[in-house]
């Protein structure tokens, strides 16, 4: 069956006047399928710049999560999900030396429950998770963080991907501290210079980033 929906596809690739990919990796993976090259396209994400730009701390959205004026805020927004590895903030969250450090995950996701539960049974009291918000609340949260947090796990796959909140949060004027294997987003982190990239679940080197950039 797969390999029948494979056919199916590469035959539309084929059929079609223009194809359009979301990265260079992605583009290459059709070229070596024998799609040809001249009519890929690459066009990435990007970010709605009037709704995602820098904004102050909304104290009182900051109040409601618990979050103190002097806290340095890393934020994770999105999916929590299997392929991005959190519980690996859970143990940067244990071994960061500075003590007005929160980490902020919001957001939905399979694990989010399991990680709620191992960061109550740790005791974390620098971990806060806040459930699934609408999209027009987003930059709000943003605006609480002094530091994004992008996270992918140590898979081979997220060397092709280029996570959505990047662009958010290259919008919101935030750093970016990317975890995930090397490739098209630490590519964009490093061109850009739109922050620092650390290796995928090593919570020691995410600790250290989080401590020399607070």
């Amino acid at each position: 069956a797969l390999r029948a929906v494979e056919f199916l596809e590469l035959f539309l690739y084929r059929e079609s006047a223009r194809v359009v990919a979301l990265t260079n990796a992605f583009r290459e993976n059709l070229v070596r399928r024998r799609i040809p090259p001249e009519k890929i396209a690459v066009v990435t994400n990007g970010v709605d710049l009037p709704r995602f730009s820098p904004r102050p701390r909304n104290l009182a959205l900051a109040a409601q999560w618990g979050i103190a004026p002097d806290e340095f805020v890393v934020a994770y927004i999105g999916t929590l999900g299997m392929a991005h590895g959190l519980f690996n903030v859970l143990d940067a969250a244990r071994l960061v030396q500075n003590g007005k450090i929160r980490f902020l995950l919001v957001g939905p996701g399979a694990e989010r429950d399991k990680l709620m539960a191992e960061a109550a049974r740790r005791a974390l009291p620098n971990v806060t998770f806040v459930p699934s918000q609408p999209k027009q609340a987003m930059p709000d949260f943003w605006g609480l963080a002094d530091l994004a947090l992008v996270h992918l796990r140590d898979s081979p796959l997220f060397k092709t991907v280029i996570p959505c909140k990047i662009f958010e949060a290259m919008g919101m004027g935030l750093p970016v501290l990317l975890a995930c294997p090397e490739g098209e987003a630490s590519r964009i982190i490093s061109s850009e210079k739109a922050g620092i990239s650390v290796p995928p679940e090593d919570p020691e080197a995410l600790a250290q980033a989080v401590d020399s950039l607070c």
